[in-house]
């Protein structure tokens, strides 16, 4: 099938790659364990809010996590055009 890559904009994408961060990064590796949600089983850095979040997908699974932080401002300007 090949893999889909793409910049989640959904909730439920973002929730899907924050999953696959927290398999990778909390129980794979063994980090952020003090900071990782064990109820939700998720990982969002304190930043999340403001950044870019990527996956990979193969078929329906996510397998690939990419978190950027755009250029200062950008993501304001995506707010309020998303507002309009």
């Amino acid at each position: 099938m090949g893999f889909h890559f793409g910049r989640a904009g959904s909730a439920d994408e973002i929730e899907a790659v924050q999953r696959l961060r927290y398999t990778v990064y909390v129980e794979e590796l063994g980090r952020y364990r003090d900071v990782a949600d064990r109820t939700s089983r998720t990982f969002a850095e304190p930043e999340a809010d403001h950044s870019w979040i990527f996956y990979a997908r193969d078929g329906v699974d996510a397998v690939g996590p990419g978190v950027t932080r755009p250029p200062h401002g950008l993501v304001a300007a995506e707010h309020r055009l998303r507002a309009r």
